[in-house]
């Protein structure tokens, strides 16, 4: 019957078939329409490709056929995984306003899935904002393929490391499935959980959620979904397990049984031997791990997905380390590798900011990029000068974060970095955690220096025992073992030794290890880090820089805006423990201070402050946190007759320019959603550095108001003479709670973010 039709398009009378072209080309187009669909193997893909192309073509003059014949093809080409040939199709289609947006929707969708496998966020992220308009047209029509497109859109976030924003889809997508009963779209928000969890590092509940899937009847349905769930599985048992476990060999085993399921999609086929190959390489069987690259290399249609092609750098750098055999050999490997990393680094700025940040280092594929990329700068131009070329490469990589495009940073030498970061007796801890292992630059004044670390499974490892054994209000005893462990895998003793020599330190790039107080870890002698050095804390080297270059700020003369014990609408929270001896304990050594408290505890409040003209600024009250928004961090205030009642970090330019320094006394104020990358600017302290201020110092943990409100009677006078850096104040009140609660040294712990070694 195709046969006769296309004859019959072609005007052969044999055919024996009457009709308009039109209607014969609608005829045509939805039998072979119905053999694409339904009957793939009745025609060889040759023929059906062939006859799809002439279907979409004798129906150019029908709108509504041609689009759906278009949107049949498109479908196809998903099913095999031709990105390309799908957003060359589609695209003009989505822009023809002749086409019933019923049509174009489901195009608009399946141009997303295209963009997005093939690495293009900005295309997808248009694409899905296409879809959305045109489903508006016609709302509650096409329950699917609005599940369908949500199912995008939950993709695209967690591709890009924003966690919180994939989960908040997710959630939505999950009560929508379940509601439909249909076991084809659980089975797809199962699969998108499991990659969200392997994405958000949550390895034991994602083990515990492919197990509970791979044992219910209604996964066996769909062996795709299934084959994909033990590939996400595979990986996520090779990131955590060290490299000789038996985590390793199970994961290697799940890989090949994904790469020979016929069930198996090519992209995650693909995938599988990819990860394979880097199995090899890291067990030494080079030549076999080439050969594995070079088929991932041949299998792709264009262009690899972002992630896939950090893949395939990491290990195309790692193989030519290895097998280079004289110093030429070695330049060309760190030149094309060099190069992998500006194309990557103009792949991240294509991705538009956002006012929480993008996870551009969420993913171990980056990490694990550029920790080839130190490795073969190391080899090529020796330790020291390997080390400042390491350096140059994460400040730059750094500069491509929201915050600093938003700001217009453009980064400059690792010279200029020492000079205007850097005084004499200061150095710097610059962490990059891999699954291989964690580079850690030291730096100062004399040189970087590099040094090698355990992998981030370790680190997280020890990391979650400390955290289980600490408690602010717990005595030192209950967890100082555990936090001993722990410094001995952050700081080696070549690394411990360097940093002894230093007075102050910062360290950078906490935020992909995870929150590690530093001021509490032990030495060999029993003090805490915190005892004998001044510590603080950069999100980034460009957020440092960017603070250097700011205009000097006038001394106020030690003026103090002091917003304490606000009247909270919200019964859950206490009361802050103050009464006027306190209070005047509080506002010793400032000039002409300005206390709001109680109902004048409010943003109207802080607006009129006129808060530029003070030196600092300290608010105690309650930390607040909500993960339904992107920016997640807030404070708890007194409500107005018309305002709200919590200070969220959009709220901050109201209340901006800020004073120089501000004293964040909240319980878990320094909490928000994790962009790692970032550097946790996403919260509290990025909008209160960009109102202002050059040093924050805030709360990560729960905190014991009684000691805290003791710690600022020492700390803020200290701060206000203008005469020690923010940092040295912090240790020197730190020290004198400590003396008069020795059990429990974290009780009030602060920490101190941004410029915090400089004196007023």
């Amino acid at each position: 019957m195709i046969a006769e039709l296309e004859r019959a398009l072609q005007g052969d009378p044999s055919a024996g078939l009457v009709g308009s072209p039109v209607e014969l080309a609608w005829a045509f187009a939805r039998l072979v329409g119905a053999v694409a669909l339904d009957h793939p193997s009745a025609l060889p893909q040759s023929d059906l490709d062939r006859l799809l192309a002439r279907a979409v073509e004798v129906t150019v003059d029908d709108p509504a056929t041609h689009a759906w014949v278009a949107g049949v093809r498109i479908e196809l080409l998903l099913r095999r995984e031709r990105w390309a040939a799908v957003l060359e199709i589609g695209w003009p289609l989505l822009d023809d306003e002749q086409v019933d947006p019923t049509y174009r929707a489901p195009i608009a969708v399946g141009v997303a899935v295209a963009a997005r496998a093939a690495g293009s966020l900005a295309e997808a992220d248009r694409a899905c904002e296409r879809a959305a308009e045109l489903l508006a047209e016609r709302p509650g029509s096409l329950p699917q393929l609005e599940l369908s497109l949500g199912l995008q859109r939950c993709a695209i976030a967690r591709l890009r490391g924003l966690m919180d924003v994939s989960a908040r889809h997710w959630a939505a997508l999950a009560l929508i499935a379940a509601d439909s009963g249909d076991a084809g779209l659980l089975a797809q928000v199962a699969e998108e959980r499991a990659n969200f969890l392997l994405a958000a590092q949550q390895h034991d509940r994602l083990d515990d959620h492919v197990r509970a899937l791979l044992e219910q009847p209604d996964t066996a349905q769909f062996p795709a979904t299934a084959s994909a769930l033990r590939l996400v599985q595979a990986i996520s048992l090779g990131v955590r397990g060290a490299q000789d476990s038996d985590s390793q060999e199970r994961s290697m085993a799940l890989l090949v049984q994904v790469e020979e399921d016929p069930a198996t999609r090519p992209t995650d086929r693909r995938l599988a031997r990819l990860r394979l190959a880097t199995a090899q390489a890291r067990q030494g069987r080079l030549d076999l791990a080439t050969r594995s690259l070079e088929s991932v290399r041949a299998s792709a249609d264009g262009p690899l997905p972002r992630s896939d092609e950090a893949q395939c750098a990491r290990l195309e750098a790692h193989l030519g380390r290895r097998l280079a055999t004289s110093p030429a050999e070695l330049l060309g490997v760190l030149e094309r590798t060099d190069a992998a990393f500006d194309r990557f680094l103009e792949a991240l700025t294509s991705d538009p900011p956002r006012p929480g940040g993008l996870g551009f280092l969420q993913f171990e594929e980056h990490r694990g990029f550029v920790g080839e990329l130190i490795e073969l700068l190391l080899a090529v131009h020796g330790p020291e000068r390997g080390a400042d070329l390491a350096l140059d490469r994460i400040h730059r990589l750094q500069a491509t974060g929201s915050r600093a495009r938003l700001a217009g940073y453009v980064p400059g030498t690792v010279e200029e970095l020492r000079g205007t970061l850097l005084a004499e007796g200061q150095g710097q801890l610059i962490y990059l955690p891999t699954a291989v292992q964690t580079h850690l630059l030291t730096v100062d004044a004399a040189g970087t220096r590099h040094h090698r670390l355990p992998p981030i499974g370790r680190l997280h490892e020890l990391r979650a025992r400390f955290q289980q054994a600490f408690a602010p209000d717990r005595a030192a005893r209950a967890w100082t073992a555990q936090a001993a462990r722990l410094r001995e895998a952050l700081l080696p003793q070549d690394a411990l030794e360097r940093l002894l020599e230093w007075r102050a330190v910062t360290v950078i790039g906490l935020d992909l290890v995870r929150y590690v107080p530093f001021e509490l870890l032990p030495l060999e002698g029993g003090e805490l880090l915190g005892e004998v050095l001044d510590l603080g804390y950069l999100p980034s080297l460009s957020t440092g820089m960017r603070l250097a270059r700011r205009p000097a700020r006038p001394d106020r003369g030690g003026r103090l805006a002091l917003v304490v014990a606000p009247t909270f609408d919200d019964p859950l929270l206490e009361a802050i423990p103050l009464d006027d001896a306190v209070l005047e304990r509080l506002l010793g050594g400032a000039t002409d201070p300005l206390v709001l408290s109680a109902d004048e505890a409010g943003l109207a409040g802080l607006a009129a402050a006129e808060l530029e003209q003070r030196d600092l600024l300290t608010i105690v009250t309650h930390g607040r946190f909500d993960r339904l928004r992107e920016l997640s961090s807030g404070l708890a205030l007194a409500a107005g007759p018309d305002g709200p009642s919590t200070l969220w970090p959009e709220d901050v330019p109201t209340i901006a320019p800020l004073p120089p320094v501000v004293v964040v006394a909240a319980c878990k104020a320094a909490r928000s959603a994790a962009r790692m990358g970032e550097g946790g600017l996403d919260g509290l302290i990025g909008a209160l550095i960009d109102g202002g201020a050059s040093c924050v110092v805030v709360a990560h943990e729960d905190v014991e108001y009684a000691a805290l409100l003791e710690l600022l009677e020492v700390l803020q006078p200290r701060l206000l003479t203008g005469e020690v850096s923010v940092a040295r104040a912090l240790a020197e009140a730190q020290q004198a709670l400590r003396a008069r609660r020795p059990e429990t040294p974290a009780a009030a712990l602060l920490h101190a973010y941004g410029l915090v070694h400089r004196v007023r």
